[in-house]
């Protein structure tokens, strides 16, 4: 009998083990499967369509490991303003059958397209609503054709477009202070920038709340619109032939010495931008066009000068304070440093071959010296092309706007930037950094440290040693029961 007890003893410990063992391993696979490796196989997608003045872009936005990657193309290179109706639709509706090329297929439906005309439809729907409403509602159909979920399909404010542009901007250059914002396209110019800390006059119909990294500020933002590349330089030709007197010959300091061009009168006097109530009443002159079909010759003069004075008297000469803008409005003042984007100044600044952020007096020192250039000495260099005439111009103007209308002195640096971390400047990105909540979902792949096949083998072979560990328990105690019985009738 005694014998037989320590048998029992001695089984029962076996199966406890057995039991133990069994579940030590059920939980070290519980939690080895618990392991897991989580990897993105793509972000968050987004798309944007930039309608602007002298073309039409599409960016494909892709927020991946909290960065924002970005591809581009060309939709059409003339503008809504300038599209035919006819091809638009084709135009826009084979821009957005290669971005469904170009997202996963799976999502598509998923993804927002954010689409936004900019300071080229703000024009047209002052001249000519009806050709505006009849160019939109191509646009939608087009739009809502594709498989995409259309978020915004609108003109965009000019203050939202200087506020998204300053966002992309900051949000690239990463800086300890935020930087300006200077934006020239073909139509307008944007502004925006925090004004220094004791200013003591906000305009509030020009202050934007802009959150970036999770940080607020109070940005003066502005749309000057007319006061792009193309429509200032169609202001300007105005005012010399009107200075001339209309003129056949036309004097023009902005151009080089040696360098002719003839200007229809069509070309210039059919602009909202230079001539009826808009141009009176809020770009303070209207050039009255002569009647009939005009030809005039523009004869370049080289005079930088000539030229600064000019661009200077196309503006308020009046003002009230020491801070307007180009509407004759106060505007606050800013020590910040500067950031220049835009086809209209990118490539004139580039030409002057400055090092990069420069000072305003190295600026206007550069500009000096190209705006002395005949026609010769500016067609020798290898970068000229058909642009390259208009950049004298251009870089005054830019040169007036830093120090005339923002008093930026050489304390303060200007960076220009077509792309900031091989990353294109554009008011797009601010707008999807706005907008990320709305993105469609990301796809993950999981990758876990034991595959389905091992851990259920694993699992299962250790609920059997466990069985057994009971069965065993059972049985010796059954048995050690049966024998205490046997003893105690004895």
């Amino acid at each position: 009998m005694k014998q037989t007890l320590d048998l029992v003893k001695k089984q029962t410990i076996f199966g406890v083990v057995f039991i133990l063992v069994g579940l030590v391993v059920v939980f070290v696979f519980i939690y080895l499967r618990s392991q897991k490796n989580t990897f993105e196989l793509h972000g968050r997608f987004g798309i944007t369509i930039d309608a602007g003045g002298s073309g039409t872009r599409l960016s494909i936005y892709e927020y991946k490991k909290g960065k924002l990657h970005n591809e581009n193309f060309i939709c059409e290179n003339k503008g809504l303003t300038n599209s035919q109706l006819l091809s638009l639709y084709d135009n826009i509706h084979k821009c957005l059958v290669e971005a469904e090329k170009r997202i996963p297929l799976l999502i598509n439906s998923k993804t927002p397209i954010y689409f936004a005309a900019t300071a080229g439809m703000r024009l047209l729907k002052i001249s000519n609503e009806t050709a505006y409403q009849n160019i939109w509602n191509i646009v939608r159909h087009a739009l809502n054709n594709s498989s995409f979920i259309v978020k915004l399909n609108e003109t965009l404010l000019g203050s939202k477009e200087a506020a998204y542009s300053w966002a992309s901007v900051n949000s690239l250059l990463d800086r300890e202070k935020s930087s300006g914002l200077f934006e020239m396209g073909s139509t307008s110019v944007q502004l925006a920038f925090e004004p220094r800390s004791s200013e003591t006059f906000l305009p509030s119909s020009h202050i934007e709340n802009v959150i970036l990294k999770k940080k607020s500020y109070n940005l003066y933002v502005y749309s000057f619109l007319c006061f792009g590349k193309d429509e200032f330089r169609r202001r300007y030709i105005a005012r010399i032939i009107k200075k001339s007197g209309y003129s056949s010959n036309v004097k023009d300091p902005c151009h080089p010495l040696g360098y002719k061009k003839v200007i229809a009168s069509n070309e210039i006097w059919n602009s909202t931008c230079v001539n009826g109530l808009y141009a009176q009443r809020v770009l303070g002159e209207s050039f009255v066009k002569k009647n009939g079909n005009h030809f005039y010759v523009l004869h370049g003069s080289s005079n930088f000068t000539d030229c600064f004075n000019e661009v200077k008297n196309m503006f308020y000469a009046n003002c009230s304070d020491k801070y307007c803008d180009m509407s004759n409005v106060h505007h606050p003042a800013s020590d910040a440093f500067f950031t220049a984007i835009g086809g209209g100044v990118y490539f004139s600044s580039k030409y002057l071959n400055l090092s990069n952020p420069v000072r305003i007096q190295a600026y206007k020192n550069a500009t000096e010296n190209l705006c002395s250039l005949n026609y010769t000495q500016l067609s020798s260099n290898k970068e000229f092309n058909n642009y390259t005439i208009d950049y004298c111009l251009v870089d005054v103007f830019t040169y007036f706007i830093f120090h005339e209308l923002l008093k930026l002195d050489d304390s303060n640096k200007v960076m220009f930037a077509n792309k900031i971390d091989n990353n294109v400047v554009s008011w797009t990105m601010g707008l999807i950094l706005n907008k990320i909540h709305e993105l469609s979902p990301a796809n993950h792949y999981i990758s876990r440290r034991l595959s389905n096949v091992t851990f259920y083998s694993a699992i299962t072979a250790s609920l059997v040693v466990i069985i057994i560990g009971l069965i065993v328990i059972c049985y010796y105690y059954k048995l050690r029961k049966t024998s205490y019985t046997l003893e105690t009738q004895s």
